[in-house]
């Protein structure tokens, strides 16, 4: 992957390939050669100057975090994720934050910070926009989140339900990263 970087053609498609490729090697276990590939994206997105692609490549290595259980690491992913978010348009940074609110909220949540996840899940209900699958998506995960702490396991339940799309979220992977794919239903 890294010599992607070093080619004086790398473009968006190279971009979306090491992004897949990292997501791809996370889903075997393989984090170190996982983390990377972000890397090689995110310094591509640099490169390129789409702040989009390094808002991703944050947001991707938070999520890698948390399926370890590091939610110290997860924080410092989503804090370079929100610095980075503020060179994006008001209308594309609000999916990132309801993302990152479900990010730091599921910690929030599993290390028994109920206050802080609620919180999250607060911002989460203002910002996110009912227009998106994806950010519907989200917000009712991070209730679901925020009952399975309170062992509401009903209120979970429903909460997971109400966010599930009533089709596949195919398009999900067209046009935008994979770390955006995180508790979708594709």
């Amino acid at each position: 992957t890294s010599e992607l970087i070093t080619h004086p053609t790398f473009g968006p498609r190279d971009l979306f390939l090491s992004t897949t490729r990292g997501f791809l090697l996370s889903r075997v276990g393989r984090y170190r050669e996982a983390l990377q590939a972000v890397d090689v994206s995110q310094k591509g997105a640099e490169d390129q100057g789409s702040a989009e692609g390094v808002v991703a490549s944050h947001i991707t290595r938070a999520v890698f975090a948390l399926e370890r259980r590091d939610c110290a690491r997860v924080a410092v992913h989503l804090a370079a994720a929100e610095q980075a978010t503020k060179e994006l348009p008001a209308l594309h940074a609000v999916r990132w934050q309801v993302l990152g609110d479900l990010l730091a909220g599921a910690c929030d949540a599993g290390e028994g910070r109920l206050g802080a996840a609620q919180q999250r899940l607060g911002h989460a209900r203002q910002v996110y926009r009912s227009t998106s699958l994806l950010e519907v998506w989200w917000m009712h995960a991070l209730e679901g989140e925020v009952a399975m702490a309170q062992r509401d396991f009903d209120k979970a339940a429903r909460a997971f339900l109400a966010g599930e799309p009533t089709r596949k979220m195919f398009v999900v992977l067209q046009g935008t990263r994979e770390s955006l794919t995180f508790y979708a239903n594709n």
